[in-house]
């Protein structure tokens, strides 16, 4: 365990900032893909990037947050509050990927019975936009969950 902890207002500004970073640059790399939602080279491409910044914006403001704020040690509440955010993104991230399996069925279901499809829908890089999208859902609802709780007090 980390007895000497980074404090609560260190992780209340890192969770409101990796929110806030991921809730913005999600949709604009989606605005991207959706012009050509069928390349899956591009595809690949805006999301590593994607990852990448976000890898830098949580580096450089981790740096910036731990210089300026003061340690404290964990506590129950910071346990607690950890728990609860990741109970919410599972389920975010439950539905999604339930969401994926019955895209999956639903175009294979189509394709065999013959029915027309647009050319998206029968496209499998559908079903990875639909976990991806999930994915990032799951992660602003984790840091939002954090960043409201300690706002609130746990």
């Amino acid at each position: 365990m980390n007895t000497k902890g980074t404090g609560s207002a260190y992780r209340e500004s890192m969770a409101w900032t990796t929110c806030i970073a991921t809730a913005v640059a999600y949709p604009a790399v989606m605005a991207v893909v959706l012009a050509n939602p069928a390349s899956a080279i591009r595809t690949a491409w805006l999301y590593g990037g994607l990852v990448f910044f976000l890898v830098v914006v949580e580096i450089v403001l981790g740096i910036i947050l731990s210089g300026s704020t003061e340690e404290a040690p964990d506590d129950e509440r910071d346990r607690a509050i950890q728990r609860r955010s990741s109970r919410y993104s599972h389920i975010v991230l439950f539905v999604g990927v339930l969401c994926a399996v019955v895209l999956l069925f639903g175009q294979s279901i189509a394709l065999d019975v013959g029915v027309p499809v647009r050319e998206l829908l029968a496209d499998p890089l559908l079903t990875a936009h639909v976990l991806l999208f999930f994915l990032y859902a799951s992660e602003i609802v984790h840091f939002a969950t954090i960043a409201l709780d300690y706002r609130r007090g746990g």
